[in-house]
């Protein structure tokens, strides 16, 4: 049995958001999905240095729970014990949700919640009614695994961008065929990565009654196929809590106030997205631009009336100069904009209006020549250089 020990070892990363730790739950034997009757705990992971006289708090589908201890122990797991669990200090921001789901197949593959490029893989085949004790096969899309399973668990190794695919695996019961799992899909995550959340349409303020399509995706840094990308588990979050959703894209139908806050996304294990904020208004007329916007970008408003394409025009002003009149509610494309684009844009439509402050960042710093050698008599040969930085750094803008 001693190799065994090793099945349960973890992994973890600490993350730090905006200035606070947050911390990591884990998970106790560390399978899922889970049998009904099954005894597992839960752990809240905080650095050792965060340690000491804290309180934690912990979360069930955004439901505090009633413990406060480092651990929340399930000793008989139930179908009211499924859900997303979170945990929080009295330091802390809350943490990444861990799920747990219960399965009631007569097989079932289990699999550490998530897995990291480098972690030593081992996968479990569970079974029960005249399963439980039976020698099981293992197979990768597909693909009888040929690597010695100890009784129900298998040592895969350690996992790299080609562990990933369809597993499952099968037990059979004296004179009798084979019973197989449901196939999952593994996804082994490459490291660091942040996910990055888009909206669609662009719009940051939008208001009541209309509908916005949240979006999560990798880091162009991360190279993965579609593949993984389609059956990757997605979380989400809103002001730093656990929302509804495992696809990558959710959307919102019909806004209403309650659905203003920053928003977050995380594909697999991933670390969280930046915030993205969403507000939702019930006044009759708002202005929507970019939430920042640098030199040779192109500024595009929109003067979003509740009323629509009705006949009462649209007026935009800019530092209370007019700039046109529209009967469309449409977006308006100013084109590619340089500093003297900051100001104030105001739009108004009969009694209603909504401005709004545009500051154009400057996205080269000033150039500066440098001559080399700095001293040249006539005839020398000599270089000049024109030298500026690009600020902040993007790989889709060319110097």
């Amino acid at each position: 049995m001693a190799p065994l020990a090793f099945i349960f070892t973890i992994f973890l990363s600490l993350e730090v958001s905006g200035g606070t730790i947050r911390p990591v739950v884990s998970l106790w034997p560390n399978w899922v999905p889970v049998y009904n009757g099954d005894s597992l705990t839960l752990i809240c992971n905080v650095p050792l240095l965060a340690e000491g006289n804290q309180w934690f708090r912990w979360y069930q589908n955004n439901n505090e729970l009633g413990n406060l201890k480092q651990n929340l122990s399930i000793p008989s797991m139930h179908w009211n014990d499924r859900g997303n669990y979170q945990c929080q200090t009295d330091t802390s921001d809350k943490s990444d949700a861990l799920r747990l789901d219960l399965s009631y197949d007569q097989i079932v593959l289990q699999a550490p919640p998530t897995v990291r490029q480098g972690d030593m893989l081992f996968l479990r085949c569970r079974g029960w009614n005249g399963y439980k004790e039976k020698s099981a096969v293992f197979y990768k899309d597909g693909v009888v695994i040929d690597l010695p399973a100890n009784k129900s668990v298998l040592n895969a190794g350690k996992a790299d961008r080609n562990t990933a695919g369809n597993y499952k695996c099968s037990k059979v019961p004296d004179y009798s065929s084979p019973k197989y799992s449901k196939e999952e899909f593994i996804y082994i995550e490459e490291g660091p990565a942040r996910s990055v959340l888009s909206l669609s349409p662009v719009w940051s303020t939008i208001l009541t009654g209309d509908s916005v399509t949240l979006t999560c995706s990798l880091a162009p840094t991360v190279s993965e196929n579609g593949r993984i990308a389609q059956r990757r588990r997605y979380s989400w979050y809103k002001d730093g809590s656990w929302i509804e959703g495992d696809q990558q894209s959710i959307t919102i139908h019909s806004a209403k106030l309650k659905e203003s806050g920053s928003y977050q996304c995380q594909a697999g294990a991933s670390e969280r997205s930046y915030p993205v904020r969403l507000d939702v208004s019930s006044s009759k007329l708002i202005l929507q631009g970019p939430t920042e916007i640098y030199e040779g970008d192109s500024l595009t408003l929109r003067c979003h009336s509740r009323f629509g394409g009705s006949k009462k025009e649209i007026t935009l002003y800019k530092d209370n100069k007019f700039l046109l009149t529209s009967f469309k509610d449409e977006s308006i494309d100013l084109g590619r904009v340089d500093m003297n684009a900051s100001g104030i844009y105001r739009c108004a439509q009969a009694t209603n209006s909504d401005e709004r402050s545009i500051s154009v960042t400057e996205l080269f710093s000033p150039p500066q020549i440098k001559v080399s050698p700095d001293q040249v008599t006539e005839g020398d040969h000599m270089t000049i250089t024109c030298g500026t930085k690009l600020r902040p750094h993007r790989e889709t803008t060319e110097l």
